[in-house]
């Protein structure tokens, strides 16, 4: 009798063990992790190998299109905000009464070149 029943408890489990093995709908991780890593924005944030803008990215910007004026050196770039504050230096010799405009000019350039700052030169 014992054995009877044993034999009827092992049946159904060796059956069931041996039956094929029915997905159940859900995905697993990694079909969903690559869902998400479809995006084809060229500035995705979730991409660390990705190369994104930062600020010493505009600094550097800054800088160069400071360098490329004829007269002038950059100095220090510090920005703020939505503020890029630039120390210039003339190498070459502007009247005082000029060099307000001067610094004006140098501003209308360097923000033709980074739009997304109000520029605020000054002289060092």
């Amino acid at each position: 009798m014992k054995k009877g029943l044993m034999i009827a408890g092992i049946i159904p489990v060796l059956l069931a063990a041996c039956s094929p093995l029915q997905s159940s709908g859900a995905r697993d991780r990694n079909e969903i992790q690559n869902i998400y890593e479809t995006n084809l924005n060229p500035n995705n944030y979730r991409n660390m190998n990705a190369n994104k803008p930062t600020l010493s990215n505009d600094q550097a910007k800054i800088r160069e299109a400071v360098n490329r004026i004829d007269g002038v050196r950059a100095g220090m770039v510090a920005i703020v905000g939505n503020i890029a504050y630039v120390n210039v230096k003339f190498t070459k010799d502007i009247k005082q009464e000029d060099r307000r405009d001067y610094l004006n000019e140098i501003e209308e350039k360097v923000y033709k070149e980074v739009p997304r700052y109000k520029i605020r030169a000054r002289e060092s």
